[in-house]
């Protein structure tokens, strides 16, 4: 099973993006991209809770480098907590895939320091 990877912004801000760099389990070479469309991402409090990011736009950044990003939009961080999150795209033969695969990104949306 992949390891969790961890994902770091605070509340109301939009920066940075996230980003995954997808890479084979087996290997660890970056899992290739090309040909994949439609990348989207979605975010929820827990896996049994709705979305709060549910498929907004993503885009494929790096296709050979296996690199995925999402730009936060204002509402997306708003509330702070744990989320977990996951990247999702269409392959060349019209199969829907799901990245991280084997686990979800952890998403830490911490309380801002600015009063």
């Amino acid at each position: 099973m992949a390891s969790i990877q961890r994902f770091y912004i605070i509340a109301g801000t939009q920066l940075p993006s996230i980003k995954i760099a997808i890479t084979r389990e087996s290997t660890s070479a970056a899992y290739n991209l090309a040909g994949y469309t439609d990348p989207t991402f979605s975010m929820c409090r827990d896996k049994d809770s709705d979305s709060v990011v549910n498929g907004a736009v993503a885009v494929i950044e790096d296709a050979a480098g296996g690199i995925m990003r999402y730009d936060w939009a204002a509402v997306d961080t708003v509330t702070p907590g744990k989320y977990l999150g996951q990247f999702h795209a269409i392959d060349s033969e019209d199969r829907p895939a799901a990245f991280p695969n084997g686990s979800y990104l952890e998403i830490h949306v911490l309380r801002s320091l600015k009063t």
